[in-house]
């Protein structure tokens, strides 16, 4: 049985559009996958780079969830969000994340909640660090994506081998967009999934599942919404 350790992702923030969005509403249709942005965060000695299940602190009834300057998405009262607190981002359940001040957030007692990418095109563009490394191995990446998000299981395969050829910004996108989409499968087609590979490729993609998530807990996260996919790579 292999042993898998909790790895907190380098992904410490990720920019879920590319441009300014109406303060009211913002529509996800044609969201890229966010990218990694530059936080100002304070010195190390004085914070907690804890990752939590945080809501508003009662008295402020919204906040605008910015990344430079332009307004993400709208925190209103009650609403729950996972909180880095390192670098004060915020993320909500439809994969938006953004800035929040942390005197404006309390940390809630209660496990993490399902995210939901259904709603992404993930359609990327040709500035994408990940598009450009995946054209080494001759892959096509939206094609390649698109086929996942139909779940095709060899589409994934190819996916997960583009880790080969990835570094810096493109290994930054690989290890979100991987979160992402296997987020959108189901706990049976994931187990599944993992039963088809060889153990060597098995390994791989339980290693990048569980402790590359781009958030904390990635074992708690798995056990909780893919426990079937959970037993069988405790099990390789």
């Amino acid at each position: 049985m292999k042993t898998f350790k909790i790895i907190i992702s380098t992904l410490l923030t990720l920019v879920a559009c590319s441009g300014p969005a109406d303060k009211e509403k913002q529509s996800l249709t044609n969201l890229d996958t966010p990218k990694p942005k530059t936080a100002t965060v304070a010195k190390k000695d004085t914070i907690s780079t804890d990752t939590y299940v945080a809501r508003l602190k009662v008295g402020i009834e919204k906040v605008d969830a910015t990344i430079n300057d332009s307004t993400i998405f709208i925190a209103t009262k009650g609403i729950l969000f996972i909180y880095e607190n390192y670098s004060h981002n915020a993320w909500i359940a439809d994969g938006r994340s953004a800035y929040i001040p942390p005197e404006q957030v309390v940390k809630v007692d209660t496990t993490y909640f399902k995210f939901n990418f259904s709603k992404w095109d993930f359609v990327k563009g040709q500035d994408y660090e990940l598009l450009i490394a995946a054209k080494r191995k001759k892959n096509d990446l939206n094609s390649l994506i698109k086929k996942i998000k139909h779940k095709d299981k060899n589409a994934l395969k190819e996916f997960l081998h583009l880790q080969d050829v990835i570094d810096g910004a493109a290994a930054e996108e690989y290890y979100y967009d991987f979160w992402a989409l296997t987020n959108l499968w189901t706990d049976n087609e994931l187990k599944d999934f993992i039963t088809s590979l060889n153990l060597q490729d098995a390994l791989k993609f339980g290693d990048i599942l569980i402790n590359r998530a781009p958030l904390g807990k990635g074992t708690e996260y798995c056990r909780r919404y893919y426990p079937k996919t959970f037993e069988k790579i405790k099990t390789l």
